[in-house]
């Protein structure tokens, strides 16, 4: 049944689905380091207007002086962000290695080297994720009694 369903189009979408989580996570990285980018902009601009005021507008200076605090926390927030964003990286298989993969999976299966073990492993590797849905129908049916 797994080797009737795993087709050469089913890779393909595979692949294309492979291809568009790259992409997010590039966009996702862009998005980070442009939010790091403009808090230090904004951090910066903070720390320009705290130098600039004088000393005996200590009223002034203290406000300055917290929104420069409150810039430099969000750049330190942003850089984390980043930071993060850069540590993740999804698991993404080589376009060669799956096709490869696929071309042999028959013959990987029916191995007499491949143990129910390894079988197990491999439908594992194979299906990320089942969801089971009920039938609307059946579920009324059951309300009623």
């Amino acid at each position: 049944m797994l080797l009737k369903t795993v087709t050469p189009q089913q890779i393909q979408v595979a692949l294309a689905a492979a291809d568009e989580v790259i992409d997010r996570q590039v966009r996702s990285h862009r998005a980070a380091e442009l939010a790091v980018e403009r808090a230090r902009y904004e951090a910066d601009r903070a720390e320009r207007a705290f130098s600039q005021v004088e000393p005996d507008n200590r009223l002034v200076a203290r406000t300055l002086e917290t929104r420069w605090e409150v810039k430099l926390v969000a750049l330190a927030e942003a850089e984390a962000a980043l930071a993060t964003a850069r540590a993740v990286k999804p698991a993404v298989p080589d376009h060669d290695a799956l096709q490869a993969l696929a071309a042999d999976l028959a013959r990987l299966w029916d191995a007499p080297t491949t143990s129910h073990r390894d079988r197990k492993r491999l439908l594992r590797t194979l299906v990320a994720d089942v969801t089971l849905l009920l039938v609307l129908q059946r579920h009324l049916a059951c309300l009623r009694w």
